[in-house]
């Protein structure tokens, strides 16, 4: 018999109101339009609603306090818990959730908030370590840039980007595809924004850009300087954005290089409004996300570059680019603490016997202290000439063929941040781009297929036992016991 399993989210949801209300709508409001138009099979949820008893909501002022008063403790700073791995050979860093509300008044502890229970029903889907190959893999990488794109269409941004939030699930045909879940920590504009796209690009503007480029021997068409003069109304700073743009990601083959040659020909893809963030700030020193794949500027809560034509950094908004640069983190994790796809591939002897790969994990994802996180990824931002040594170097074998899809993925993260310009606005549609491209080539350079076979059958093998021990949670205790004597006897 075929068995589907599925997922129960219980939890207690904040209760707020007003705009902040608005700019943290209740997850299972985002799933219900995220899902709108969906066939049944790609739902991400399947029923969503608050737990009421007695007619009345479940909430933790009326039903559990019941107007009793109190206060919260004041948390202290202390190093982070042990990660799940630690135990379980099969399982990603599970360092939780880092939430920080800080109102500038340390010497009180923040109210009380009023919750109220909920329920989120789900289809089970599997890890991102139960990938059978490198192409599956990106697949589900690039769905789930994908699904963020989405999400992100309708004003929605994760802000929780990690690994526990990449899921695979099956078609019934078999074919697997990805799914970002858990936007428990979601915000949500209110309105779009185009006022980013600057439109000062006379004639002037692009033959002094030109003659700029020209001075660095760099040969492009007029619709990159066009492009670049969309994003950037300073010319000095637009030549420089197109120069950084082509030493950083293409190895010139025609000239003129064109608009398709650096990564800015979208085509349908290309995003021409924005989710405005800039009047939904949250509160002073809130950041949200999953520690070890926290971007750097989130982790310091600030901007790490001072645009062109600007004097001073902008004031931090958490935004599309960062939750790319979290799907970027666990990307690295995997190559530098896996020996391959599949079940059992942890680098447990590797991460013992070699101080310089069990440094690196800890300097990029298992520092006890967020400020060890916080200066690493900044520094890797800010020199980004050390990622060969620091990072890539400590890939493993298996994973050299993802080597150039980090360093592209990484050049991208930093043009977007320090110029803001077509990577920032249209972040989703070059990594998709980049992953795609890298699928193909993996799947070139797949496996031979018993490998592959193996490793699928060794998968399915687990799943089955899962679901088999979920069943028999559900068994009454003689039937448990009588299955136990048939199979002695058999």
């Amino acid at each position: 018999m075929l068995y589907q399993t599925f997922a129960l989210k219980r939890y207690w949801l904040p209760l707020v109101a007003g705009d902040q209300a608005e700019l943290y709508p209740w997850e299972g409001d985002i799933y219900e339009s995220l899902d709108n138009g969906r066939p049944t099979e790609e739902k991400h949820v399947f029923a969503s609603h608050n737990i009421k008893i007695g007619g009345e909501l479940d909430t933790t002022f009326t039903l559990i306090r019941q107007g009793l008063d109190g206060t919260r403790l004041m948390k202290e700073d202390v190093a982070m818990k042990p990660s799940r791995e630690q135990g379980d050979p099969n399982a990603e860093t599970s360092q939780h959730v880092l939430s920080v509300a800080d109102d500038g008044n340390k010497s009180s502890p923040p109210e009380l908030v009023n919750r109220c229970h909920v329920n989120i029903l789900m289809r089970s889907g599997y890890s991102l370590t139960e990938a059978c190959s490198i192409p599956e893999y990106l697949k589900v990488f690039k769905d789930i840039a994908g699904d963020h794109r989405d999400a992100y269409k309708l004003l929605f941004l994760h802000r929780d980007v990690s690994a526990g939030n990449l899921l695979i699930f099956e078609h019934k045909s078999g074919e697997t595809f990805g799914r970002l879940i858990d936007y428990d920590h979601a915000k949500k504009a209110t309105k779009k924004a185009t006022k980013h796209r600057l439109i000062d690009r006379a004639p002037s503007k692009q033959r002094l850009v030109r003659m700029l480029l020209e001075d660095k021997k760099k040969d492009v068409d007029d619709d990159v300087i066009s492009n670049a003069l969309t994003w950037i109304k300073d010319t000095a700073a637009a030549s420089l954005y197109i120069v950084a743009t082509v030493n950083g990601l293409v190895k010139p083959a025609t000239s003129p290089l064109s608009k398709a040659a650096l990564g800015w020909d979208h085509g349908d893809d290309e995003t021409k409004e924005w989710p405005d963030f800039d009047d939904r700030l949250a509160r002073p020193n809130e950041r949200t996300g999953t520690l070890p794949y926290m971007s750097g500027e989130v982790i310091a809560h600030e901007c790490l570059f001072i645009l062109p034509g600007e004097s001073e950094a902008r004031k931090f908004v958490h935004e599309a680019i960062h939750d790319m640069e979290s799907l970027f983190w666990v990307l690295i994790h995997t190559c530098i603490t896996r020996k391959g796809p599949g079940i059992d591939q942890k680098r447990a002897e590797d991460l013992k016997s070699t101080d310089s790969l069990r440094e690196t994990v800890v300097k990029y994802f298992d520092a006890p202290r967020e400020g060890t996180l916080e200066d690493s990824k900044r520094d890797l931002l800010l020199r980004p000439s050390t990622f060969t040594t620091s990072i890539l170097n400590h890939f493993h074998p298996r994973y050299d063929c993802l080597k150039d899809l980090a360093q592209k993925w990484l050049d991208i993260l930093i043009l977007g941040y320090k110029y803001r310009g077509d990577e920032f606005y249209n972040i989703h549609s070059h990594i998709v781009r980049i992953l795609e491209e890298a699928r193909v080539t993996a799947e070139q350079e797949e496996m031979n297929s018993d490998e592959l076979l193996r490793i699928k059958k060794e998968l399915r093998d687990k799943r089955e036992g899962r679901k088999e021990n979920l069943l028999n949670t559900f068994k009454e205790p003689a039937a448990i016991n009588q299955d136990a004597v048939a199979h002695k006897q058999t």
